[in-house]
């Protein structure tokens, strides 16, 4: 049974896309196979023969398939059509407990290399010692095409930044939350848009004073920085905006950290309305309202960042959180699209690029 979908959108087409890419490059779909035309598409998948068009042209675009005028649209013999590129991927993960590691920092390496495999190309795992080491980082950069790193190495050793740039291979960096002062293209999360309307939805609850939890650190200063800005933006007054950063505990990602910020604020009449740099440090602010009998969007409006719980890290058994959406899946396939660009086009160019982001709202507001 076909199911007709009666319009298009974004994600469907990202779907169809993927779809089949999927296909040919596991082989379901045989190099020479005919693929359905246009029209074919639209009616079996309810785009339009015009978005079915783009869809056959954005894989051309990557030589899986091959469009012959007068006869169709055909795959194309990846072996023979497609360099095949070595991607050097560099991820900063944390230890602590596996599923929030998993969901809140593994994704990014795991989109990352199911990315690059499905366009034919290898992957090798770098580390932060190696790619800080002058010596080691020459001979292992010398066998790979472009890099793509997480903007947590960034801030660690400035040896990794001269290495990566004396190379002249295309790097990307990801992750962050904001453009950083670098030699590099970047793909950061627009996170002013979610702010935004995180502001918009505190005014509209009758709050005039915000407090900001946060963690320590460069990452999550500029967190603070970017929520301040969007604060004033908004019409709160800087005297209206307290701050609060604490140094997460050893071996944890910041939960525990968070219940001790929350004790703190369960003391505070006036405190109704918080907003955290980190889903973990939010959940920990919870578990200090539950110890106490408090309702989160009751007796506190509490807003986050990274949708943690949309990635299916639930700790309370459903999603409970209103948060900004790091949208990472989207960040790493802009990013691995922006290395195949520049290797496949010889582009000098240092881009910046900024994903938009949203606000997810749920219980944890009123």
């Amino acid at each position: 049974m076909v199911v007709t979908v009666k319009r298009s959108s974004k994600r469907t087409v990202s779907n169809l896309i993927r779809n089949f890419r999927s296909r040919i490059l596991n082989g379901e779909l045989a190099a020479g196979s005919a693929l359905p035309s246009p029209d074919e598409i639209a009616k079996r998948y309810g785009v339009s023969p015009i978005t079915a068009s783009r869809i056959m042209a954005r894989l051309a675009d990557e030589g899986i398939v091959e469009r012959i005028k007068g006869r169709g649209t055909f795959v194309a013999d990846i072996a023979k059509t497609s360099k095949k590129f070595t991607i050097g991927v560099a991820f900063s993960i944390p230890s602590g407990d596996i599923s929030e590691v998993s969901a809140a920092f593994e994704a990014f390496q795991r989109y990352s290399c199911q990315a690059i495999r499905q366009k034919g190309s290898d992957v090798k795992h770098l580390n932060h010692n190696e790619l800080c080491d002058t010596e080691l980082a020459d001979e292992i950069l010398s066998d790979i095409d472009a890099v793509i790193v997480s903007s947590t190495y960034m801030y660690t050793d400035p040896a990794m930044i001269k290495n990566l740039s004396i190379s002249n291979k295309p790097v990307v960096v990801v992750q962050q939350t904001g453009l950083l002062e670098l030699p590099f293209n970047q793909v950061v999360p627009n996170l002013y848009e979610g702010y935004d309307k995180a502001m918009e939805l505190l005014r509209k609850n009758g709050h005039k004073k915000i407090t900001v939890c946060s963690f320590e650190g460069e990452e999550h200063d500029v967190r603070v920085g970017q929520i301040k800005h969007c604060a004033v933006c908004n019409g709160f007054s800087p005297e209206s905006i307290e701050v609060i950063t604490r140094a997460k505990l050893v071996a944890d990602l910041g939960r525990m950290t968070g219940f001790q910020i929350g004790m703190e604020l369960i003391e505070r009449d006036n405190c109704t309305a918080v907003l955290t740099t980190s889903d973990f440090c939010a959940f920990g602010i919870i578990d200090a309202l539950n110890s106490k009998g408090l309702e989160v969007g009751k007796n506190l409006d509490l807003i986050s960042f990274d949708d943690l719980e949309g990635a299916g890290l639930c700790p309370y058994g459903e999603p409970v959180l209103t948060t900004i959406s790091f949208p990472r899946q989207k960040v790493i396939d802009t990013a691995i699209e922006l290395l195949f660009k520049k290797l496949s086009e010889k582009d000098e160019n240092v881009y910046s690029i900024k994903v938009p982001t949203k606000l997810i709202i749920r219980h944890s507001t009123k």
